[in-house]
């Protein structure tokens, strides 16, 4: 029953305010989102939100598994934009979902959801359905009191109970409140076999703000990708003509390159400006990365330019090995050495073991005393670095931990980029953590210290005598 998946969706979706967003192999059509503003070519509107609003792709509390029962189930969120009051009990969110509609219509649809929420023919006085224009295009609507709904639930179940005069006036005040608490709009239009849906969930006090938001919405003509069986996805231009031999961005800041035709091409070297850049075999462009290409390692900066020199034999992955006081690992070409007093300990980088654990008076958080603790991990992973720092930035936080510096960081001949954080003890003493991090094929190499204030000189020292494997 496709409307029941359609109210899971929206009412989960909703409810969670905007988060990072996840990077899908191929474009998805989807609108781009910079800073406050959303610009959809498929839906045609560009919507800027006010100050105060998060705006992202998927709400940080929606777990991975969710998406990807939405991405199978032909459901994606487009955009969320949301701004929350806990304290005053005041919110108002605002979401784009596209759907496939097999088949079906919408008028099929929005009749499921009526019946879902339980309604008769007349549909009560808790839901309404019309038509609206929003940016220059025609919608279905419907329009919700789902508060009145549940307080209405709630009195079939509870409402013939016996109940003492101050009781009646409690619950009958408690169930007046939930009758106003919580408004569901729901604006449907069918592109191309698919359904978008633009869904506002508010408080009763952010009615005249949810409208505001969908009349300032204003028509969006520029270019997107889009996709047909025939070409896959290509870049259509806002005058009509399709991209070739030129770099395309997607929705989720992700780089395509597209040949002659107009196709995404795969796995190629790319020359320009007397320089070199790779699409790897998603088609993206290779960014930020240490990449192995036909036996031979190579690594990327910023821009997509292969670092001049930077190409090596490609080394088997290892955990690394240590001689003494030095630690090396050929796969990730990194020879590090540490003073005479520390102690270096090699594990079998599982779940409960780093590669690399190194430091002097390494637990010293136990003793009370001074020290610190290096750790080198690989771990699986392929996301964006610069997602990664924003989650980092954000772990730091959630710890008490400030922020005293972002940036890279240029160690071994190769660029990491770093974020370091600093907390006070009860004592007045400091401590440090900093993490140093890049991306080498599918793995997230990453360099994490813990010390203490007066650890910094040789923690400095170690990090300035980085090398590659000789």
């Amino acid at each position: 029953m496709r409307g029941k998946r359609f109210m899971s969706v929206l009412l989960s979706a909703v409810l969670t305010a905007a988060g990072a967003m996840t990077a899908w192999a191929l474009p998805t059509g989807l609108s781009s989102i910079e800073g406050s503003t959303v610009r959809s070519s498929m839906a045609g509107f560009e919507a800027t939100f006010p100050a105060g609003y998060e705006v992202g792709r998927y709400g940080g509390n929606l777990g991975l598994d969710y998406l990807s029962y939405m991405e199978e189930d032909g459901v994606k969120i487009d955009f969320i934009a949301a701004a929350i009051d806990e304290e005053n009990e005041s919110f108002l969110a605002m979401t784009g979902i596209v759907a496939d509609l097999e088949g079906e219509s919408l008028e099929g649809i929005m009749q499921e959801m009526l019946q879902l929420l339980g309604q008769d023919a007349s549909y009560g006085s808790y839901v309404s359905m019309g038509t609206a224009g929003i940016a220059g295009a025609g919608y279905y609507s419907v329009k919700i009191n789902y508060g009145a709904l549940m307080a209405q639930y709630m009195s079939a179940w509870i409402g013939g109970y016996d109940m003492t005069p101050e009781a009646r006036q409690e619950y009958d005040a408690y169930m007046g409140k939930l009758a106003a608490s919580m408004f569901l709009d729901v604006y449907m239009r069918e592109i191309s076999g698919s359904c978008y849906m633009l869904v506002q969930i508010y408080s009763g006090d952010q009615a005249g703000t949810a409208a505001l938001l969908l009349s300032q919405m204003r028509p969006y003509a520029g270019g997107g990708w889009n996709y047909t069986e025939a070409g896959g996805w290509q870049y259509l231009h806002g005058d009509g003509t399709y991209g070739t031999n030129e770099w395309a961005l997607d929705e989720n800041g992700l780089t395509y390159r597209l040949d002659g035709n107009g196709q995404i091409m795969y796995k190629a070297w790319i020359e320009e400006n007397g320089r070199w850049k790779y699409v790897d075999e998603f088609g993206h462009m290779v960014t930020n990365l240490t990449k192995t290409i036909d036996g031979s390692q190579y690594t990327f900066d910023a821009r997509g330019y292969m670092v001049e020199g930077s190409e090596r034999p490609a080394a088997a992955y290892e955990t690394g090995a240590i001689s003494g006081k030095t630690y090396s690992n050929r796969w990730a070409n990194l020879f590090m050495k540490f003073p005479e007093a520390a102690e270096l300990m090699l594990g079998d980088g599982s779940y409960y073991s780093y590669p690399l654990e190194a430091g002097e008076n390494m637990y010293y958080w136990y003793d009370g005393g001074t020290g610190y603790l290096f750790t080198v991990d690989y771990t699986d992973s392929t996301q964006q670095l610069d997602r990664y720092l924003e989650w980092l930035i954000e772990y730091a936080g959630y710890y008490d931990y400030a922020v005293d510096s972002t940036g890279t960081v240029n160690m071994g001949g190769y660029e990491y980029k770093y974020v370091k954080t600093s907390g006070q003890n009860s004592d007045g003493t400091t401590e440090h953590e900093d993490t140093y991090f890049r991306q080498i094929d599918g793995k997230l190499m990453e360099i994490s210290i813990e010390y203490t204030g007066d650890r910094q000189a040789t923690i400095d020292q170690i990090l300035s005598a980085i090398e590659q494997v000789h």
